[in-house]
Parts: C-alpha cells; structure tokens; sequence
C-alpha cells in the first residue's frame, strides 16, 4: 500500500507495527473457543503451487463435517516422498485438545 503512495515508511516501522498488534490481539485470541469438530475425523489434502518460481506443495487436514482446517503444512518435496508423520500427528493432538 505505502509503495503504491506518496508516503514513505521505514519497514522498522512496519515491524514495529505488527509487533504491537500482535501483543495487543494475542490476549483476545487466547479467548477463542476451540472449534467444535465432527464425529468423523478428518480427510488430508494436498495443492501444487509454484511460489517464487520454486515448487511448493501445501497439504493440509480438515474435518470432514466442519471443513475447519486441523493442520497443515508446506514443503518443496515432491509429493510421493513427503512424510506425513509430524502432519498427522499435529492434526491428532489439535483434535485430542477440542474434545
């Protein structure tokens, strides 16, 4: 936006900035409820994306019943040789903790 317009802004500033916000929303979102997610658990996905000309896949886990999105994960490795452990295993533990 700032590049776009007259003003000039030091991207300290803008650290600065996000910061700030961050310290002050991190409180409210430590209030948030856990999601409530179906009795069916979930279905993986993944999505082949060139990001800065690099391959990058996304791969995500959600709940079939609520489409919220339970963990997910990007990696430049090709889709056959990805592991999933650590994928599905944060999945399990953010479901463990919404029940």
């Amino acid at each position: 936006m700032f590049k776009n317009s007259s003003w000039h802004v030091h991207p300290d500033t803008i650290s600065g900035w996000a910061a700030a916000y961050s310290a002050m929303v991190t409180p409210y979102v430590e209030t948030l409820h856990h999601p409530h997610l179906g009795k069916k658990m979930s279905s993986a996905d993944e999505k082949y994306k060139r990001v800065d000309g690099k391959p990058c896949w996304l791969f995500s886990v959600m709940c079939t019943t609520t489409r919220f999105v339970i963990s997910r994960d990007t990696s430049p490795i090709k889709i056959g040789y990805y592991d999933a452990t650590e994928l599905l295993d944060k999945a399990r533990k953010a479901a463990v903790s919404c029940l």
